[in-house]
C-alpha cells in the first residue's frame, strides 16, 4: 500500500511538471481531462490485464482516481465525446445478458448454434440494434430539446444509438434546423458510406472470387496432366538453334540471322516459369521452378560463357559458384514476373478490384509497364557483372550502360522521352537499346558508338524543340 501511495503521488508530480514546462503538453492534458471518462477506465484496464496487480499497478489506479478527482472539479464530468463509448458498451452488456436470458429460456436455441453461424452477423445485429433502439427511445422520451450551439449529452447519446431513427423523431416534432440535427446528418452520411463500401466490396468479392476459380481450374489442369513438368524436362532437348536464313558451315546461323541453342533455352525456361508460377506464391513458384529448370541452366551456363569471356574467365565463374547464382536468380526473377503475366496474371487481379478497373485491361497495362523486367534476367545470365561478378569498375560500366538501355526501351515502348516521341523515333530507339545490349554483352566498341549516335537523334531533335518552344 504504501508503495502504491508513493508510486501514485511521485507520479501525479511529475506528470503536472511536465504539463506545466510544455505548451503542448497543456493542450493535450485539456483534451486528456475532456475524455477522461473514457481514457482513465480504458487506461485501468490495460494495466490489470497486462500487468496483474501488483504495487506498481495499484499506484497506476491512484494516479487514474487523483485524475478522474481532478478533472472532475474542474468541471470535466459529462462530454459529449465520453457518452458514446460508453452507450455502446451498455448495449453490448445489454445484449449479452439477453442472449444469455434467451438461451436459459429456451435452451434448444443454443443447440441450434451450428445452424446459425451463417447468419450469426445478422443475428447478433438484430440483437444489437434492437437494443439501440429501445435505448434511444428511452433517452428522447426524458429531458428537453435545447438548440444550443452543441448537441448536448442526452442528444449525443441518442443520435450514436441510431442517427436515422433520430432524425425522423426531430422532423416528426418540425424541427429542421439545430446542432443536433447537423451531427445526426453528419452520423448517418458516414454509415450510407459505410454501407456502400460494404455494397461494393461484396460485389467486386464475388467477382474476384469466380476468376479465382477460373484460375484454379488453370492451374490444376496444367499440374494433373503434368504438362508444366514435361515442358521443364524438354526445355535442353528443343533448345536448338532456330536461324531465320540457314545455318551456317562452320555452326551456328549465317549472317547471325537467328538464335542460338541456349538463348532458345533461357527463352523456353522463362515460358515455363511464366506457366508453372500461374497463381502460386513467388516463393512456392521459385522453389519449383529451381528444382526442375534449375540444373538444366546450370548445365548450359558454363560451356556457353566460356564463348564469351574464355576459358579461363569461365573455370573461376564457375569455381565461385557463379553458374547457380545466375541460373537461380534467372528463374527467381520470372517465378516473381510471374504475377503478372496474362492470362492468370494475380497481382494484376488483385490490383484491377482494388482500384475498381478491369482485369484484362489493368494485366495487360501492368506487363506493359513492366516490359523492361523481362530482359533484366537474360542480362544476368550474358553479364553477371550485374550480379557482382568481375571487378567493381566492370561492374558500375555495365550497370550503367544497363540504365541507358533500359531508358532507351522504356521511351520506346511508352512513346515520350522529354516529350511525346514519333513512331520511327521509337523505332530508333529499340534500336539504339539492342545495340547498348550487345555492347554490355560482347564489348564492341562499334556497337556502343551506335548505341549512343541512334540515342541521340531523339534525344537532340526533342532538346532543339523545346529550346524553339521557350523561346
Amino acid at each position: 500500500v504504501q508503495a502504491a501511495l508513493v508510486v501514485g503521488v511521485v507520479g501525479v508530480v511529475l506528470a503536472s511538471l511536465m504539463v506545466r514546462l510544455s505548451v503542448m503538453g497543456s493542450l493535450f492534458w485539456n483534451e486528456i481531462q475532456r475524455g477522461w471518462l473514457v481514457i482513465y477506465p480504458i487506461a485501468a484496464l490495460g494495466l490489470w490485464t497486462s500487468f496483474g496487480w501488483t504495487s506498481g499497478v495499484a499506484g497506476g489506479f491512484i494516479i487514474l482516481a487523483l485524475l478522474s478527482v481532478l478533472s472532475v472539479a474542474r468541471g470535466y464530468f459529462s462530454q459529449p465525446a465520453t457518452v458514446i463509448p460508453w452507450c455502446f458498451v451498455l448495449i453490448w452488456a445489454i445484449s449479452y445478458q439477453l442472449q444469455i436470458l434467451l438461451y436459459w429460456l429456451m435452451p434448444w436455441i443454443s443447440n441450434l448454434d451450428e445452424w446459425l453461424v451463417p447468419f450469426a452477423f445478422i443475428y447478433h445485429s438484430l440483437i444489437f440494434f434492437g437494443i439501440a433502439l429501445l435505448i434511444q427511445k428511452l433517452i428522447l422520451s426524458t429531458g428537453d430539446n435545447s438548440e444550443d450551439e452543441r448537441p448536448s449529452v442526452r442528444q449525443v447519446a441518442a443520435i450514436s444509438c441510431n442517427p436515422f431513427f433520430y432524425l425522423k423523431h426531430v422532423k416528426s416534432e418540425g424541427r429542421e434546423e439545430g446542432a443536433d440535427i447537423k451531427a445526426a446528418e453528419n452520423a448517418a452520411k458516414w454509415l450510407d458510406q459505410i454501407r456502400h463500401a460494404l455494397r461494393v466490396g461484396g460485389r467486386q468479392g464475388a467477382e474476384f472470387g469466380v476468376t479465382l476459380v477460373t484460375i484454379d481450374v488453370v492451374v490444376t489442369v496444367l499440374t494433373i496432366t503434368g504438362i508444366g513438368n514435361k515442358f521443364a524436362y524438354l526445355i535442353e532437348t528443343l533448345a536448338k538453334d532456330v536461324c531465320f536464313i540457314g545455318a551456317a558451315v562452320g555452326g551456328g546461323c549465317a549472317y547471325y540471322l537467328g538464335f542460338d541453342g541456349f538463348f532458345m533455352a533461357l527463352l523456353l525456361t522463362a515460358v515455363a516459369c511464366a506457366i508453372l508460377g500461374m497463381g502460386m506464391p513467388t516463393t512456392a513458384a521459385y522453389v519449383l521452378l529451381a528444382i526442375l529448370g534449375g540444373p538444366v541452366l546450370i548445365k548450359l551456363v558454363g560451356p556457353e560463357l566460356a564463348q564469351i569471356y574464355g576459358e579461363e574467365w569461365a573455370r573461376e565463374f564457375v569455381a565461385a559458384k557463379g553458374d547457380r547464382v545466375v541460373s537461380h536468380m534467372f528463374i527467381f526473377y520470372f517465378a516473381i514476373l510471374s504475377a503478372i503475366t496474362p492470362p492468370v496474371a494475380i497481382a494484376s487481379l488483385v490490383a484491377a478490384k482494388l482500384a475498381g478497373a478491369a482485369y484484362f485491361k489493368t494485366s495487360m497495362m501492368s506487363l506493359r509497364f513492366a516490359i523492361v523486367g523481362f530482359i533484366v534476367p537474360f542480362l544476368f545470365i550474358y553479364d553477371p557483372a550485374l550480379l557482382g561478378f568481375g571487378h567493381p569498375g566492370r561492374v558500375a560500366l555495365s550497370a550503367g550502360m544497363t540504365l541507358l538501355a533500359f531508358v532507351a526501351f522504356s521511351a520506346g515502348t511508352q512513346g515520350w522521352l522529354i516529350s511525346r516521341l514519333y513512331f520511327y523515333e521509337r523505332i530508333i530507339l529499340y534500336a539504339s537499346f539492342a545495340a547498348i545490349i550487345l555492347f554490355i554483352i560482347f564489348h564492341s566498341i562499334v556497337m556502343l558508338t551506335i548505341g549512343f549516335i541512334l540515342g541521340s537523334v531523339p534525344l537532340v531533335r526533342q532538346i532543339r524543340d523545346k529550346k524553339l518552344a521557350s523561346a
